[in-house]
């Protein structure tokens, strides 16, 4: 998805896939199955739309761009599932996924990781 200005430049995007089985283990994937282990994996992020890319210009932040891009691109989700992961550190980030109603399947007792997964409100 892309957000154009008035002046016909790019201000936004949003970017994501289905999670297609069976679950990757590159990047940061095999910490997302540790975090959750394998059977919630399947359950809650396979099948789903994965949120891969959210982006706003500095000029347009603030003014509910972003949340209108990741609004729009998980409504297009699969039986309305889509899901993403973001590092512990990043603490805007992670508030923002909050106040738009995001919420964090449990990490299985003894495995979490610096990737946070976020699945969308139903």
């Amino acid at each position: 998805m892309l957000a154009f200005s008035e002046r016909g430049e790019i201000d936004g995007f949003a970017t994501g896939w289905t999670t297609l089985a069976p679950f990757r283990t590159d990047r940061a994937y095999g910490r997302v199955t540790r975090r959750l282990g394998a059977a919630r994996v399947d359950e809650l992020l396979v099948g789903a739309m994965e949120i891969d890319e959210l982006g706003v210009r500095g000029h347009a932040r603030g003014t509910g761009l972003g949340r209108r891009l990741l609004s729009a691109l998980a409504g297009t989700a699969p039986g309305g599932r889509a899901w993403l992961l973001t590092w512990d550190q990043a603490a805007d980030t992670l508030a923002f996924y909050r106040r738009m109603a995001w919420t964090e399947p449990e990490p299985l007792p003894g495995h979490e990781t610096d990737v946070v997964v976020f699945l969308a409100p139903r």
